[in-house]
């Protein structure tokens, strides 16, 4: 079952640089819900659209999944592979993942 309803999505840029001045920071404001930044401040694309004016954290007692995917490229073996890890929060307490990994080669007709 895909759920398909998106509250907040953001994207980071891994391979930008340097990684600890951009994406961190990022990471940081997602997890303290830019509770300690201004509006100015906050590196989350999402808080300024928000209707309603209180800032939380990503993961709180009412997150019901958490989607995380990324895209990797092995060019020995010339594929891109995504892997796809979703992370379910039931009111049991217990959390379950699935994890899909895809791939395709670089030359897709052998060229």
């Amino acid at each position: 079952e895909e759920h398909t309803e998106t509250e907040r999505e953001e994207w980071l840029l891994v391979a930008s640089v340097p990684w600890n001045e951009t994406v961190v920071p990022k990471l940081v404001d997602m997890e303290t819900g830019c509770q300690f930044r201004s509006e100015e401040e906050c590196q989350c694309k999402t808080c300024p659209q928000r209707s309603d004016t209180s800032r939380s954290p990503w993961m709180d007692e009412r997150t019901q999944s958490v989607k995380v995917r990324f895209l990797t490229m092995n060019p020995t073996f010339g594929i891109y592979a995504m892997l796809s890890c979703v992370f379910f929060f039931p009111r049991g307490g217990h959390i379950w993942k699935r994890v899909v990994v895809q791939g395709v080669f670089m030359e897709a007709y052998g060229g």
